[in-house]
C-alpha cells in the first residue's frame, strides 16, 4: 500500500479551511451588501431631474419639500395656523365635555399645570427631510368615571361624534 505524506493532507485541510471561510464570508457579505446600498440610497434620497426651457438641468431633492407627502398643499394653505387650530381643538373639547358632562354628569379630572407645549415641529415630510408644518396635538382631558352600561358607552361615542363632527372630523 502506497502511503501518502503528511504534508498532502495538511495541504488539503488549508483548502477545505479556506474554502469555507470563502464560503461564510460570501453569505455574509450579501446583507452587508444590501444595508450599505439601501444607507447610500437614502443618503441622497429621492430626486428628480428638471431641465429649464434654455436646457439646464437641474436636481430636484425631494428631501428639502416643505409640505409633507401625500398632502394637498393648497389644503395646508387654506387651513388654519397652528395657534389657530390649537385655539380651535381646546373649544371643541371644552363642548365635549360639557355635553358629556350634561348627559352623563361627568366630572374631570385637573389638568397638569405642568402640560407641555402642544406644538411640535417640524415633522418629516416623508422624503427623508424635515417639513415646515408643525404637529399640533389638541388638549388632554380625562373624567374621573365613565358610563356603565353598553348603551350609555354608545351615547356617549355618538354625543361626541356630533360635536367633532361639527368641526369637519369624521365621515363627510
Amino acid at each position: 500500500m502506497l502511503e501518502m505524506p503528511q504534508f498532502t493532507s495538511r495541504r488539503h485541510r488549508r483548502w477545505w479551511i479556506l474554502g469555507a471561510i470563502f464560503i461564510v464570508a460570501g453569505i455574509a457579505a450579501v446583507p452587508v451588501a444590501g444595508v450599505v446600498h439601501h444607507m447610500v440610497g437614502n443618503a441622497v434620497g429621492r430626486t428628480t431631474v428638471s431641465t429649464s426651457a434654455d436646457g439646464n438641468e437641474r436636481t430636484i431633492y425631494w428631501r428639502d419639500y416643505p409640505g409633507v407627502a401625500g398632502v394637498d398643499p393648497l389644503e395646508v394653505l387654506a387651513g388654519p395656523t397652528p395657534e389657530e387650530g390649537n385655539e380651535t381643538a381646546r373649544t371643541m373639547v371644552a363642548e365635549i365635555k360639557a355635553a358629556l358632562s350634561a348627559e352623563f354628569r361627568q366630572e374631570w379630572a385637573p389638568v397638569d399645570a405642568q402640560s407641555r407645549s402642544p406644538f411640535h415641529g417640524p415633522i418629516e415630510n416623508q422624503y427623508g427631510g424635515k417639513s415646515l408644518l408643525t404637529n399640533v396635538n389638541g388638549p388632554e382631558s380625562q373624567s374621573t368615571s365613565v358610563p356603565q352600561t353598553w348603551a350609555e358607552k354608545q351615547r356617549a361615542i355618538a354625543i361626541i361624534g356630533d360635536v367633532t363632527h361639527r368641526y369637519g372630523y369624521g365621515p363627510r
